[in-house]
């Protein structure tokens, strides 16, 4: 049976108010305009959607009426507010998983591997840059701007991903456990960046550690992405 549109919207919010009590790791009740006002500041989906939300919190009071105990539906919200609290609602599930955003499965090449081989597999993936990797463990981030330092210097006796391999694709990345929220990504990119030393990547393990196996990678190429979501 077709759910109307104030089931719709009730079932939005009480997402939203469940999450946000989550971000507050809240054992007892908090109201919502108060879960509002303190993840505003953490949560940019929050952040970007709080007027919004305060009018949904009013919305809501005026939906619904409390006879007895139980909750009588007296009004009806219009198709466009009940589908832009669905989409809130959408959004916060998506970036508290950052797998959501990872582009997955993870590609990577080994320390033996010759340049030509890594590649033409980084042309195949239309990639800029690859994660390098040797009996499971982190060794690097292969870039074709290391590549072409390499072939500029002219030095190609070696041929392998191991000579090319430069000290920034090992230090300008970062780790994250697939239960890390977009948020943290973000805030991962802003730091290096105002350190000046941009992260080339953000991999995605099972715990966030270098000696697992990658399970998602998110470049400077997605956050655009990601920024267009949240806002």
């Amino acid at each position: 049976m077709e759910q109307s549109n104030a089931e719709r919207f009730l079932g939005a919010y009480a997402k939203i108010e469940r999450k946000m009590t989550e971000m507050r790791g809240a054992t007892t009740y908090i109201p919502f305009s108060s879960l509002l006002s303190k993840c505003a500041q953490d949560d940019p989906v929050i952040m970007a959607n709080q007027e919004n939300l305060r009018e949904y919190h009013e919305l809501r009071n005026s939906i619904v009426h409390l006879r007895g105990r139980e909750n009588e539906i007296i009004a009806e919200p219009v198709d466009s507010v009940t589908m832009d609290i669905e989409r809130i609602a959408t959004l916060l599930e998506r970036t508290g998983n950052v797998m959501h955003y990872a582009s997955q499965p993870v590609k990577a090449v080994k320390l033996s591997d010759s340049i030509e081989d890594a590649y033409a597999l980084m042309e195949k993936l239309n990639t800029a840059k690859i994660p390098v990797y040797d009996n499971g463990a982190y060794c690097g981030l292969l870039t074709t701007e290391a590549i072409a330092k390499w072939a500029i210097k002219g030095n190609q006796k070696d041929r392998s991903v191991h000579n090319v391999l430069g000290e920034d694709g090992k230090n300008r990345v970062a780790f994250v456990s697939r239960t890390t929220g977009v948020k943290a990504v973000l805030n991962a990119y802003q730091e290096n960046l105002m350190k000046g030393t941009p992260l080339l990547a953000v991999i995605v393990t099972e715990h966030g550690k270098r000696s697992e196996n990658p399970a998602g990678i998110i470049t400077p190429a997605d956050l655009p992405r990601i920024y267009d979501d949240i806002i």
